[in-house]
């Protein structure tokens, strides 16, 4: 299906990958858009901006203008979770950098006074699972999360406010 994709023979395909977990591992890094250098460089660019519009932008990035195709994301995430070898490599070589960089963020986000003292390890899961969560939604085919749908920056703005404000009524 791939190589049908790509207009080329089947065969051409594994000239590049040698096996089928390969090719669904480059894919997995392919979701994930960024290596380690880039994501210290995101981080790190990040924390020169204010938070609130920040998470705003990120989560608007991936719900109003996902940079795959419902079908890749399914084929993927389907596999990973069948597969313990391909599970295994996105766990070590993506997931965990990507969360223990966005848990030192929040410990940078704390000791600046910007984030109340909380458990940085379990808020970088957290944010991690509500876009992975929604990213889920929409590939189901919630009305709500489809592009155009004119709801997604209401979402993003409610997600946003119970992260920073949480939702109880204000005293």
């Amino acid at each position: 299906q791939i190589a049908a994709e790509a207009g080329v023979a089947e065969g051409t395909v594994f000239n590049y990958f040698s096996t089928k977990d390969d090719l669904l591992i480059t894919m997995l890094q392919h979701l994930t858009h960024f290596d380690r250098q880039q994501l210290e460089t995101l981080y790190s660019e990040a924390l020169r901006s204010e938070l609130r519009p920040l998470l705003q932008e990120q989560l608007s990035r991936s719900l109003a203008r996902p940079q795959v195709s419902n079908e890749m994301f399914a084929a993927v995430l389907s596999e990973a979770l069948v597969n313990a070898d391909v599970r295994q490599d996105y766990r070590d070589q993506h997931l965990e950098p990507f969360l223990q960089r966005t848990e030192r963020h929040i410990q940078q986000r704390i000791a600046r006074g910007e984030l109340r003292r909380l458990d940085a390890a379990l808020f970088a899961r957290i944010y991690f699972s509500a876009t992975l969560g929604l990213g889920i939604l929409r590939l189901l085919g919630d009305p709500l999360l489809q592009p155009g749908s004119g709801r997604i920056d209401e979402l993003v703005d409610l997600l946003v406010d119970a992260w920073l404000d949480g939702v109880s009524p204000q005293a």
